[in-house]
């Protein structure tokens, strides 16, 4: 995806790719949780306190 939207700039306007890479960040974040989500179904790898952790940095940055 990330490739499709680098041919995409320079093709359309700034506020379209701005748009894109929003949407492009808001993909990447929902597959990171997916990604967290049946990894901790399968092995049980996060430790108490590890989601609070990754939504504060999360909110620290603005990505949140």
């Amino acid at each position: 995806m990330s490739g499709q939207i680098q041919q995409q700039r320079g093709r359309i306007s700034q506020e379209a790719s701005n748009r894109l890479s929003v949407k492009l960040e808001l993909q990447a974040d929902f597959m990171a949780g997916l990604w967290v989500h049946q990894n901790e179904k399968m092995k049980n790898v996060l430790e108490k306190g590890d989601i609070e952790e990754a939504m504060n940095a999360a909110n620290a940055i603005g990505d949140g």
